[in-house]
């Protein structure tokens, strides 16, 4: 009992030194232990024991946490500015009562209270550099929308206001709940749904700038939200609804490089890659930051819009920046310059880029196959003494396809193929006529000058 006594005398000594402390500044401003000090330091003082006690409990002994309670909403009231921890602490306590409460009726009153806590602490405590009113506001939209889920009115504004003062600095989780918010907001039809669509680019922004610029570690917590937001996206967003809705925005404003580029990450997403609005979008990304890969897409692009000049510029352009490490990516690109060359029926240049894919994927039996064609397209031209030879060298690399194939399906189309190839063989007497054996070395000439064995049909 003394010791209490003893404590209690130091509480009261250190509210008198307070109010000297108050009486001699300025008098404008709100005292920051209230206009009753004594009991404001007091009250302070068994609140904070009180919370230490609750949180050595784990916050699981209720009867340690409505004590708390009851000198916490003193202080709350009663001095405000004392510290910053009232509305720490406070979040944390309210929210207790929240969850306690059977009654939903009480529970609601105690979501207004909760509202109340954040709203005072944005009022005496806004300014902080560390946690500013637009943090403040991130956490009040979180809570807002945990405990009263169907009021997209109250809590989307939050996250929308939070998310304009935050930016970038925006917390992973309100960063979710802004996009989510959105959707639950033109839901309950207080919006249109190209508001959702907006929300994502923002947030996906905000999102991909964080990813770039952190630590890895750092940076898991906004990974983990891209990643979860795509999903919904994906459900909420169809190729016909992006293009309804963002195709007039980005006619208005071509030259706009942050809209051109969050729709070509939304597209891709969506895969919308074939809408002709991916094409105009990406086509000023890459005017604005060419890379390898926008040069690629674009040089795919243009070949299936059948615009084989601006395919080939593209595509050449993407191997010019496609680092010799990448060799894989490379390989795909001559792949794509191989189907243009053999559609425009440029068949040397076609064999030429074939050649480069199989110079870095010596196993590549697409590759194979797509020389074997142009063989085949060659043997009425590339011709000796009227035998079509060239189907001989095509059937060497529909066999090579075959051997290397690990695709079934590419296996079983070099497979067919070799068999409809030996059936144009020459036959037996038309070599013989030609003073050719079978199974000599052979020179196919014409453009094609490669050596092969001949063969006869199989009668």
């Amino acid at each position: 009992m003394k010791s209490v006594n003893n404590r209690l005398k130091a509480i009261v000594i250190l509210a008198l030194m307070t109010t000297l402390t108050m009486n001699l500044g300025a008098q404008s401003k709100m005292p920051k232990y209230g206009q009753d000090s004594v009991r404001c330091v007091t009250n302070l003082s068994l609140y904070r024991d009180y919370y230490k006690q609750w949180q050595n409990s784990k916050f699981k002994n209720d009867d340690l946490g409505n004590t708390t309670y009851k000198y916490w909403m003193y202080c709350f009231n009663e001095c405000p500015i004392a510290s910053q921890n009232l509305y720490t602490h406070g979040v944390k306590l309210v929210e207790f009562k929240i969850e306690s409460q059977k009654d939903s009726l009480i529970a609601d009153k105690y979501i207004d209270t909760l509202m109340l806590v954040y709203n005072q602490r944005i009022q005496y405590f806004g300014n902080s550099k560390k946690y500013p009113t637009g943090y403040i506001k991130g956490r009040q939209a979180v809570d807002l929308f945990q405990f009263r889920k169907k009021a997209s009115n109250e809590y989307y504004p939050l996250f929308k206001e939070s998310f304009d003062l935050m930016k970038d600095e925006t917390e992973p989780t309100v960063l979710y709940g802004y996009f989510v918010s959105s959707i639950q907001y033109v839901k309950d039809d207080h919006a249109k749904i190209e508001l959702a669509y907006e929300t994502y680019m923002k947030v996906n922004d905000a999102l991909q700038n964080n990813i770039n610029s952190k630590s890895e570690e750092e940076a898991e917590p906004y990974k983990k939200v891209l990643n979860n937001l795509e999903p919904i996206m994906v459900q909420i967003a169809t190729c016909e609804n992006l293009v309804k809705v963002f195709e007039p925005k980005f006619d208005e404003n071509p030259t706009d490089t942050i809209l051109a580029r969050n729709l070509v990450r939304l597209f891709e997403l969506r895969m919308c890659t074939k809408e002709n609005l991916y094409f105009k979008a990406l086509e000023q990304v890459h005017k604005i930051a060419p890379n390898a890969q926008s040069a690629y897409s674009m040089g795919k692009m243009a070949l299936e819009r059948e615009l084989y000049d601006q395919a080939e510029g593209y595509l050449n352009q993407a191997i010019e920046m496609t680092s010799d490490s990448l060799s894989s990516k490379k390989a795909d690109t001559y792949l794509l310059l191989a189907d243009i060359y053999n559609k425009t029926g440029k068949l040397a240049k076609a064999r030429e880029a074939a050649r480069n894919v199989l110079k870095l994927r010596p196993d590549d039996a697409f590759a194979y196959l797509i020389i074997g064609e142009l063989y085949v397209k060659s043997a009425s031209s590339c011709t000796f003494k009227d035998l079509p030879v060239a189907y001989w060298v095509a059937a060497d690399m529909f066999a090579k396809a075959a051997s290397v194939a690990t695709d079934e399906k590419i296996k079983d189309i070099a497979q067919k193929q070799l068999a409809v190839i030996r059936k144009n063989f020459p036959v037996q007497t038309d070599i013989f006529m030609r003073n050719l054996t079978e199974g000599q070395s052979f020179t196919v000439e014409c453009w094609i000058n490669e050596t092969t064995t001949v063969r006869a049909r199989k009668e």
